[in-house]
């Protein structure tokens, strides 16, 4: 969209932050998936955008978006192709003991 590449990278080769959400995603919640996105910078800006960039930005990020929600599709099909198919748990009668 608009000839804008971006590269994902973690987030903490970004900059330093601390307490970013996906930190959180990751240790608190174990999730294999945690994404932080961030719109174009704006030059001497910063990410105040001039106003003629903000629809651009978003259209980019939504680009992103859908493009990482279909990959994070496409490896969660794969996974669960992967995975033996479930059956039922085998539970063994109890034992009694009986004395005469």
């Amino acid at each position: 969209v608009h000839n804008s590449n971006f590269k994902a990278i973690h987030s903490a080769n970004l900059y330093p932050a601390s307490g970013a959400s996906d930190d959180w995603y990751i240790g608190a919640l174990g999730s294999r998936f945690a994404y932080t996105f961030e719109l174009r910078q704006g030059g001497r800006y910063g990410f105040d955008l001039p106003l003629d960039e903000i629809i651009p930005s978003g259209e980019e990020l939504w680009a992103a978006f859908k493009t990482f929600l279909k990959r994070i599709s496409e490896i969660k099909r794969r996974t669960r192709e992967r995975r033996p198919p479930k059956t039922k748990a085998f539970h063994p009668l109890p034992s009694i003991n009986i004395s005469l």
